[in-house]
């Protein structure tokens, strides 16, 4: 592995900015996704098709996936492990938030869906 000594430097010197810059790339999806999202009220939500309507979903997914992408690149490896160890009620609220604003309302309209269909 061509990096392997720049990650033991990087994890023995520069704890902090490894921190601070896996805190930075996953801040900046979130906030990326936040700016996506798309209230019921707002005049744009009229203007997406039915199905996104039906199920909720006002923002959007891609940005989701990269999102879910960078939490789990910066997960990985020994720095990974610092970052969870360092940052769990950070990564543990993220989540809270994404289920509750993003997942949850599609599961329970696709839950409704299927009630009413059976």
């Amino acid at each position: 592995m061509p990096n392997l000594d720049y990650v033991f430097v990087c994890y023995k010197t520069d704890k902090l900015l490894a921190l601070a810059e896996r805190d930075l790339l996953i801040l900046r999806r979130l906030a990326e996704l936040e700016k996506s999202f798309i209230g019921p009220k707002a005049e744009e939500h009229q203007q997406l098709d039915e199905a996104k309507q039906f199920l909720g979903l006002s923002y959007n997914q891609d940005l989701l996936v990269d999102l879910s992408g960078t939490v789990k690149e910066a997960l990985l490896g020994p720095l990974g492990d610092y970052y969870l160890e360092h940052r769990l009620d950070l990564l543990n609220e993220m989540s809270g938030l994404l289920w509750s604003k993003y997942l949850l309302p599609v599961l329970q309209k696709i839950d409704t869906y299927i009630e009413m269909r059976g």
